[in-house]
């Protein structure tokens, strides 16, 4: 049986975009179920598999995780990744700018 070990709701969000991300451990496997949390996000789950399919089609160079769509178009599970997010090859890669710029005087 699957072991829920990391749950997060974004309930703020307009109804068709109100989902639950859950991260599940199942016979050493970690997957990630995203789930709308009422019937008018469903057809935002299913957009899911048209958009993996429009992405790779697009790009040569990305790949893209394919997801599969689970209870009846409710949830779109994916293959738990690990690694760098972009945001912190980012910041890795631009110029650090100073925690406070001092004034020195004179017109800019």
């Amino acid at each position: 049986m699957a072991e829920t070990i990391y749950v997060k709701y974004n309930g703020t969000r307009r109804k068709e975009f109100q989902i639950k991300t859950a991260i599940r451990l199942d016979q050493g496997e970690k997957t990630v179920d995203k789930t709308a949390l009422c019937p008018e996000g469903e057809a935002h789950i299913r957009s899911f598999e048209e958009k993996y399919r429009l992405l790779s089609a697009e790009s040569g160079r990305l790949t893209f995780l394919e997801p599969e769509i689970k209870a009846g178009g409710r949830t779109a599970r994916f293959p738990f990744l690990t690694g760098d997010t972009l945001s912190k090859r980012l910041g890795e890669r631009s110029p650090r700018q100073p925690e406070k710029r001092r004034k020195t005087g004179g017109s800019v």
